[in-house]
């Protein structure tokens, strides 16, 4: 049956408002009886005819309905729907009750889902296949899975890829995976002088929307990729930004079968040049293709992150081996940069940008190095993927600011080499994930370098429960833990709490190096939030100075090994001293968590996951930046 389903709230509180389930089925011929079901709440539905057309309609109200939410601000609750026809019955799926609504408020972009304003973190989602441009529905679950783990709440299909399917929607609806949907204009100016143009565009929009607009899933529907931008960059007057396409004939077309969602006109666009970042929605790129400093971060003040932070990141070593035979053979190799995006016309591609960063994170000449020692340029080019990362979500995210999203640039990268994916072309989590994975967390630990005014700490809970535990801030040296204070804390649901960790310490101490009087005297600042049970809720760390660490010769790696439940393994990494980076490469086993810090004296322990049809204990190495040696894993 051709079906048309869409939800709608009304106003109160979740749980407490009802919702109703409207239903549009077109069939052969005139049907008597048929019965609208949604979980055991029924209601007639009524056949009518129109020149020619059989339609069957109607609807069913759900009292006192509960909210589906996105990950990690709620539940995903959903809600069966059938038909009952005289001889069988038609399963119509799932639908999840919410409403969305776009705050442009003060020119900004914010999110605001069942009353609730949701921070939006993910990335753009380009297909699995970049050939075939499709969908492969167990790579597809498989990858959905990974990122709502990873504490996603968004995702952005670019208008130059190709729709998601139902089956996309279906799993994103399952996860709480909010989408952002472009139209596919790709980059092209809309076709407002072509009758028949228009008509097909609109045509596959309304088509798109109508059985889109059924998942609770869905929360944006987007012009197109860049479509004020490109005209407004070339100098072109303002008239000529904008078409009454864009700003009206869509958004019209599209309000009548997906009402309540919200429309954009383009990604990206608002303010009085569309691709100012302190407006609406931006492709922020100034940490990046235009090389600003890291303090653009907060200068910039983007309110809606759509794309950004592209840069190039190499992949973990197992894949440089498998693709190229190595980091000597993949820098020598043409192929190894065309992994890489170049912008039209630019004399540099993104491995250029990411050398930049390595001179002004870790004072390295990058050219250098890479003929010196291969892999430690890797390492460093993967290091200014997490440094950048973290900061830039962290900035963003934390509640001061005014910024309500970022979105990664991108996904998974198109083919082998250093791509701006935050997932290698093979499928395998790249430094970026586990950077983007900890800031992401439904109840995280942030810090940023306020200089002169200290280090602040602001811990976010964006989950449906108040978070109660104690704030454990701990100052080591290179060898040993100097200080600690403690204070309890009570985060509100869907709230935050911002402290200065250096107001916690009893007595000035110069957490963020700003002062300068003497030689540094910390190596790291950790932070976390520990709950009633002793268990460690989230956790961060701050390396005073900046990132540059000589080796440090002293410092040891221990590695202990042992199974776990679900033919999972648990690794766990101690420390002697300070380790910068910690890196857990295991082949065949995807880790929790890599590429963090690791205080003096303490441990992390790491999930190990076995890919598919891996035998056998795990095996590999852990290491740091700053050691002088890996450790190998050994069961």
């Amino acid at each position: 049956l051709a079906r048309r389903i869409r939800t709608s709230c009304e106003d109160g509180a979740p749980g407490a408002s009802p919702a109703t389930v409207h239903v549009h089925l077109e069939v052969p011929g005139p049907i008597d009886g048929a019965v609208l079901d949604v979980e055991g709440r029924r209601a007639p539905l009524a056949c009518t005819e129109d020149g020619g057309r059989w339609t069957l309609a109607g609807e069913v109200v759900v009292e006192a309905a509960e909210r589906w939410w996105p990950n990690g601000y709620g539940p995903q609750r959903r809600y069966p729907v059938r038909v009952q026809l005289a001889d069988e019955t038609v399963d119509l799926g799932l639908v999840g009750f919410r409403t969305v609504v776009a705050d442009r408020s003060d020119d900004g972009f914010t999110l605001v889902v069942n009353d609730v304003p949701i921070f939006c973190r993910g990335a753009c989602w380009f297909p699995l296949d970049p050939v075939a441009m499709a969908w492969d529905d167990r790579r597809q679950a498989a990858a959905l899975d990974e990122v709502a783990a990873a504490g996603w709440t968004m995702v952005r299909i670019p208008g130059g890829t190709a729709y998601g399917d139902e089956r996309f929607f279906e799993q994103c609806d399952r996860l709480g995976v909010l989408v952002w949907q472009d139209l596919m204009l790709a980059q092209a100016p809309p076709p407002e002088g072509d009758e028949d143009a228009v008509a097909v565009l609109v045509g596959e929009a309304v088509d798109v929307a109508a059985w889109a607009g059924a998942h609770p899933s869905l929360a944006v529907l987007c012009g197109g990729q860049q479509l004020e931008e490109q005209p407004a960059m070339q100098g072109l007057p303002a008239a000529r930004w904008r078409s009454a396409l864009l700003d009206e004939v869509l958004p019209d077309a599209l309000a009548e079968v997906a009402p309540g969602i919200p429309w954009v006109t383009s990604s990206p666009s608002g303010g009085d040049l569309p691709f100012r970042s302190d407006a609406g929605v931006s492709h922020y790129a100034g940490v990046g293709p235009y090389l600003r400093p890291l303090t653009d971060l907060r200068l910039a003040a983007p309110r809606f992150v759509s794309e950004g932070i592209a840069l190039a990141v190499p992949p973990e070593p197992a894949s440089v081996d498998e693709a190229f035979g190595g980091a000597a053979a993949a820098l020598a190799d043409p192929a190894w940069r065309l992994g890489a995006h170049r912008d039209a016309g630019s004399p540099i591609d993104l491995v250029d940008v990411t050398d930049h960063y390595i001179g002004e994170l870790f004072g390295q000449d990058a050219a250098a190095l890479q003929v010196a020692d291969p892999e430690r340029y890797l390492d460093l080019a993967r290091a200014v993927g997490v440094e950048v990362v973290e900061q830039a979500v962290a900035e963003w995210r934390r509640p001061g600011s005014a910024c309500a999203g970022v979105l990664l640039m991108a996904h998974q990268d198109l083919r082998p080499g250093p791509g701006w994916g935050v997932v290698d072309a093979a499928g395998r989590s790249k430094a970026t994930w586990w950077a983007l994975a900890r800031q992401a967390a439904p109840v995280a630990v942030l810090c940023t370098d306020e200089g002169v005014n200290g280090l602040a700490v602001h811990v976010v809970n964006d989950t449906d429960q108040d978070v109660v535990g104690v704030l454990d801030v701990g100052l080591h040296g290179a060898g040993h833990r100097s200080e600690a204070a403690a204070a309890p804390v009570t985060v509100p649901a869907h709230g935050a709490v911002v402290l200065r960790a250096d107001g916690l310490i009893d007595g000035f101490r110069d957490l963020t190096y700003a002062y300068r009087f003497g030689p540094r005297a910390l190596e790291l600042v950790t932070i976390a939030l520990v709950g009633p049970d002793g268990r460690t809720l989230a956790d961060a760390a701050f390396a005073p100075g900046g990132p540059v660490r000589p080796v440090d010769p002293e410092l040891r790696l221990q590695v202990e090994v042992e199974p776990a439940d679900g033919g999972a393994w648990l690794l766990t990494v101690s420390a002697n001293r300070f380790a910068q980076r910690v890196q857990v490469r295991t082949p065949g086993f995807a880790p929790s968590d890599s590429w963090f810090h690791l205080a003096p004296g303490s441990q992390r322990a790491v999930r190990l996951v076995p890919g598919s049809g891996q035998a056998g204990p795990p095996s590999g190495e852990v290491g740091a930046l700053n050691a002088p040696a890996a450790t190998p894993v050994r069961p």
